[in-house]
């Protein structure tokens, strides 16, 4: 069992996007997520992973983006998701949830690496694993305007995926890793707020100069 083995039911998935069944049910029928589980004459089970991209596109729409741009940019995630969550036969029982789970998140943790999205209308999502040597605002000037921790990713999937008594291990990193996810956001809103000044000041300087003309 790796972190792409499809063994938990709807329910779990649900609780770690945090959202409702109709919500879930809408994405998949009517956006595309997950579409290998159409149809299947089967009951859909899903992978540590799937609960990754679940979770992003419950994120992004938060984010007020359209749910179709949410799916395609967290189907976009899923390959170098399952990279990163690549681990080797020796690091969990394969049986064991609660192994696999914590190897997954110790990869991830370790990696200190956050996604950086570029949504542009009419052209598929570009997705882009931004290593730690990478600072955020470097990233913010490359055009990932959308930037997911991963180690926040984890926190919350973390807490449906394996039993509390099994997580409190990562408890003393919570308050770090939810202080600079908190730093990211508050980052990537004053760039964002940077670049619609950006913006505003060429429209005024180009309207200044059509008036001199």
């Amino acid at each position: 069992m790796s972190a792409t083995t499809k063994r938990f039911y709807p329910a779990t998935l649900l609780k770690a996007a945090g959202c409702s069944a109709e919500t879930l049910r809408s994405w998949r029928t009517r956006n595309g997520l997950f579409p290998e589980t159409q149809n299947s004459g089967v009951w859909n089970k899903f992978s540590i992973v799937d609960m990754f991209v679940a979770w992003i596109v419950a994120d992004l729409t938060k984010r007020r983006i359209a749910a179709q741009s949410a799916v395609d940019a967290a189907m976009a995630c899923a390959p170098i998701l399952e990279t990163i969550c690549d681990f080797p036969s020796d690091e969990a029982h394969p049986d064991n949830m609660q192994d696999v789970f914590l190897a997954v998140a110790y990869r991830i943790a370790k990696s200190n690496s956050i996604l950086g999205l570029k949504l542009t209308a009419d052209e598929p999502p570009l997705v882009h694993l931004i290593e730690a040597e990478t600072s955020v605002r470097v990233a913010l000037n490359q055009g990932f305007s959308i930037l997911i921790d991963l180690r926040n990713l984890i926190l919350v999937v973390g807490t449906v995926v394996i039993d509390d008594v099994d997580f409190e291990n990562a408890q003393g990193e919570r308050s770090r890793w939810i202080g600079q996810f908190s730093d990211l956001r508050k980052a990537e809103a004053e760039a964002r707020s940077s670049a619609g000044r950006m913006v505003a000041s060429a429209t005024v300087s180009g309207k200044r100069r059509a008036v001199r003309k």
